[in-house]
This record gives C-alpha cells, structure tokens and sequence, in this order.
C-alpha cells in the first residue's frame, strides 16, 4: 500500500511514496502493539515508525532495547552476586552442635517385667 497523502512524508528525503512495512522482530512487534505503524519510504528505504503524528525511528527503538537489555543483565548479574555471597556466608558458617537439632523429650516411664529365671 503506498500512500501519498499530505500529513505522511519520509523523514529522512521528505518523500510522500511510502508503505506499510512487515514487523520482523519482537521490538517492532511490541511498538505495533502499542500504535505504532511501520513505514517504509519507496525513495531512500528509510524504515520508521509512526505514532499519531509523532515519528519514530528503528535506531531510537534499537537504542531503548539496548538500555532496557543492559538493565536486565545488571539486575541478573546482582542477583548471581548476592547468590554467592549467600552461598559462602552459608558454607564457611559454624556448624551449630548436632544436641541443638535433637528434640528432648521425656520418655513415659516403663513399667519394670520381672525377669523369671529358667
């Protein structure tokens, strides 16, 4: 579908011959999701997302994954940390003495069976 009225034009060369293009990866799926329409100048090639009248380029979508990738593997990374740090402080702990885990209890009074000598 190529349109070519007024209100859409190709940021990059200001062409107006654009068409909707195919998302191809979770990150543009995700923008479709939330309104954006993939556009692709027939011009230059130019790949961009539209948003009402708001522009959106696949560098900018590129760079918000890379941020939100780089706080993923920073809190993964921190919960690996407190992990082994939990695991040495864990190991190297003394041992309590095995009389702590016993439960005493009192035993019921036997009554004595008298022995009969044969």
């Amino acid at each position: 579908m190529t349109t070519t009225d007024s209100g859409k034009q190709c940021p990059k060369c200001d062409a107006r011959r654009l068409h909707r293009s195919r998302a191809l990866d979770f990150r543009e799926r995700a923008v479709r999701i939330i309104g954006g329409r993939k556009l692709r100048c027939h011009e230059c090639g130019y790949t961009f997302f539209q948003m009402g009248s708001s522009v959106l380029a696949m560098k900018d979508i590129e760079r918000a994954a890379r941020k939100v990738r780089a706080y993923i593997v920073a809190a993964l990374a921190v919960a690996v940390c407190l992990y082994v740090i939990r695991w040495i402080v864990l190991r190297t702990a003394e041992p309590s003495s095995p009389e702590s885990f016993v439960i005493h209890q009192e035993c019921p009074a036997k009554a004595e069976t008298p022995v009969i000598p044969v």
